[in-house]
């Protein structure tokens, strides 16, 4: 499907265990080397807060993509103001946060270079019905 844009679809389903480690930062560390955009789809866990942190984002390349609508925890988020203010990345997507609903006053909103929604996917009619309707 996607073949016409020229796109190369790369994907890694990280299970953290010991045995994995060094495997999965090999293959993390070049995905983020070649990737145009990277997509965070990692529940949050202990195991899992701030995964994506200085050090990765320092791996990404310049004209990178990052988009994270899963948890705002696994992002150091400290860090990605600072990668985006520094233009380490060309953007940043997202709508879920550290902290929700997202303060006011936080350095994210003051950049041009970070796409900010609300985590609303679930309160479309369509799935309010659907959750009704599955409830009853």
């Amino acid at each position: 499907m996607l073949l016409f844009l020229d796109i190369q679809l790369l994907f890694l389903d990280i299970q953290l265990t010991l045995k994995r480690v060094l495997i999965i930062s090999y293959y993390i560390l070049s995905h983020f080397r070649e990737s145009d955009v990277i997509s965070i789809h990692v529940p949050f866990s202990l195991s899992t807060e701030k995964l994506i942190d200085a050090r990765e984002l320092g791996w990404m390349k310049r004209d990178m993509i990052l988009v994270n609508t899963w948890r705002g925890a696994v992002l150091d988020e400290v860090a990605l103001i600072q990668c985006l203010k520094e233009r380490k990345i060309v953007c940043a997507g997202l709508d879920v946060f550290a902290q929700e609903p997202l303060d006011k006053n936080n350095s994210l909103k003051e950049l041009d270079n970070a796409i900010l929604a609300s985590h609303t996917a679930a309160l479309t009619q369509e799935c309010v019905i659907r959750l009704a309707v599955e409830a009853v």
